[in-house]
């Protein structure tokens, strides 16, 4: 009898201190602040569990995260309010429920999608550069949004960002002209200063994405103050 009391004692034991040590442990959170756009981004590592919430802290039930050229880092279905994250590199993007971007980029592992470029571009040091994601949708290359629309005031820059998988890509032939102090938008130097003054005129630009079977696609940025 007391050694069955004992084994209880035990293994009530034994639950108390994983209870313990399991309250005990602690998540390790990565943060990175992108040095273009001075976003913080969250940033996972493989096995991570992102749970989607509005700010009342309820599930984006029915509208849950829509994934950039439908590449995502997560081993759930498409329409999934959790992400298991199953990638261990690349960048990531997704729109909220209401379709407007909000903080979306998730950069997984090392990576930080829009490091490349002038840290200090534009001529406002607290712009935010607006971001235009670039990738393979299928087979298609692809542009989120095709059509941009920059801010002298609120962005003074644009941050071109690789989705998906490492590849060359570059953003030329600007008709009537390139409204870039860069001379050269590829994946080594991402970012366009804007030069021009708002006019309202789109510019209009070929990107090409090596790594897509259809490799090239329009695009356009409109410059407003």
């Amino acid at each position: 009898m007391r050694g069955a009391w004992f084994l209880i004692a035990l293994l009530v034991g034994i639950a108390i201190g994983v209870a313990v040590t399991r309250s005990l442990i602690k998540n390790d959170i990565y943060v990175k602040v992108d040095p273009t756009s001075h976003r913080a981004m969250l940033n996972p590592q493989k096995g991570d569990v992102l749970h989607f919430r509005t700010p009342m802290n309820n599930k984006w039930a029915g509208v849950p995260p829509q994934w950039v050229f439908n590449q995502s880092p997560c081993s759930e279905k498409a329409g999934a309010d959790t992400c298991t994250v199953t990638a261990t590199a690349n960048n990531y993007s997704y729109h909220c429920p209401n379709t407007t971007p909000c903080d979306p980029e998730v950069p997984i592992g090392n990576d930080v999608g829009s490091n490349k470029g002038n840290p200090a571009a534009g001529s406002n040091s607290s712009a935010q550069p607006r971001i235009v994601d670039i990738g393979c949708n299928g087979d298609n290359a692809a542009l989120d949004p095709q059509a941009a629309t920059v801010s002298i005031a609120t962005n003074g820059a644009i941050d071109w960002t690789l989705i998906g998988d490492p590849t060359n890509w570059n953003v030329a032939n600007w008709t009537p002209s390139s409204p870039c102090q860069e001379s050269t938008i590829n994946q080594a130097a991402n970012v366009c200063t804007i030069k021009v003054s708002p006019s309202g005129t789109p510019y209009a630009y070929t990107a090409t994405v090596n790594s897509c079977t259809n490799k090239t696609i329009a695009g356009t940025v409109t410059v407003i103050p």
